[in-house]
């Protein structure tokens, strides 16, 4: 049987701004060569709009904030950890205003990712 598939990239950043965001499930977990980082799944809302799904890659270096907003603690003995528990998000509401950066994929291109700033424990929807 003959078929065709579209394979151009169908990722659309939301535009920048500031959201409401529902974590959606758990984490995912992942190593590379040099670090460690998770994969999160959003739903994104922002002045009434019907949220809309959204995935974002924090590194631990990039996840101190949003770690804080969804109820994880400092750790006493190191400033630089956070205490959390990643089966207890889901569901977790914060604010932030989002906004859009670049990366290097591991084949050498660039890529294009969310930011986070002022990242803050939201109230429900």
């Amino acid at each position: 049987m003959i078929d065709s598939t579209d394979t151009s990239s169908q990722f659309e950043l939301i535009p920048e701004g500031h959201y409401k965001l529902k974590v959606v499930g758990t984490p995912e977990k992942f190593r590379t060569n040099k670090s460690t980082y998770r994969k999160w799944t959003f739903v994104a809302s922002q002045d009434g709009i019907k949220g809309r799904k959204i995935t974002a890659i924090f590194f631990p270096w990039e996840s101190h904030d949003l770690l804080l907003a969804l109820g994880g603690k400092k750790d006493e003995g190191n400033k630089n950890t956070i205490i959390w528990n990643d089966e207890e998000v889901d569901g977790k509401i914060i604010e932030a205003d989002i906004k859009h950066g670049e990366y290097e994929k591991q084949d050498g291109t660039k890529g294009e990712k969310y930011i986070f700033e002022n990242v803050q424990e939201g109230l429900p929807f």
